[in-house]
């Protein structure tokens, strides 16, 4: 979930987060929209953060294996590396 224009923009990720947690859903948005009112966010778990860069590893493996193949290939520069991915 993100600000564009002023408008909140919702992505597939924010609908599983709310699947497995309304309240951290709703949190995300709280947080979003009154920052200077929201808790502090927890630090970041180690492990849920070595799993992720395995994960974007895997994916620029998976992209240049893409290339190196010949298919075509959308790269999306713009945005935080998060919703990038």
């Amino acid at each position: 979930m993100y600000r564009v224009n002023g408008q909140l923009e919702f992505c597939p990720l924010d609908l599983t987060r709310h699947m497995e947690s309304p309240f951290g859903s709703w949190m995300e948005r709280f947080a979003l929209q009154f920052p200077e009112q929201s808790p502090q966010r927890d630090d970041a778990d180690p492990l849920v953060k070595a799993l992720a860069e395995k994960g974007y590893s895997h994916e620029e493996s998976l992209h240049s294996n893409f290339i190196a193949q010949g298919l075509s290939v959308v790269t999306i520069n713009e945005g935080p590396k998060e919703q990038r991915y």
